[in-house]
């Protein structure tokens, strides 16, 4: 879903890594995300990936919706999805209802 590269300052310099964020799904209904951290692109990934599946969620869905309102917090962000015919958010977030197998 989303690739960065994070740098630190070390004595020696600036210290480069790669931070990927990851969605796995099966496309009905059950998703996962992670995130994976290293100096290569492939070990951040792989690393992510393995995240990502032991974080999976099921929800229930009814055809290409959600059957009913779910609200959610985590610290200072809300999350409230509700039953429609189209996604109305963000890219990232389209990336993760679809993953879950909600169309828009």
């Amino acid at each position: 879903v989303d690739v960065r590269r994070v740098g630190l300052w070390m004595k020696g310099g600036r210290y480069w890594r790669i931070m990927v964020t990851v969605v796995v799904s099966n496309g009905n209904g059950v998703a996962g995300l992670g995130i994976g951290e290293a100096q290569s692109y492939d070990l951040a990934r792989n690393e992510g990936i393995q995240n990502a599946f032991g974080n999976l969620i099921a929800i229930d869905k009814d055809m290409w919706t959600v059957p009913h309102p779910i609200y959610a917090e985590f610290n200072r962000t809300k999350v409230q999805i509700l039953p429609a015919r189209t996604l109305s958010c963000s890219p990232l977030v389209a990336d993760v209802m679809n993953g879950f197998g909600l169309k828009g």
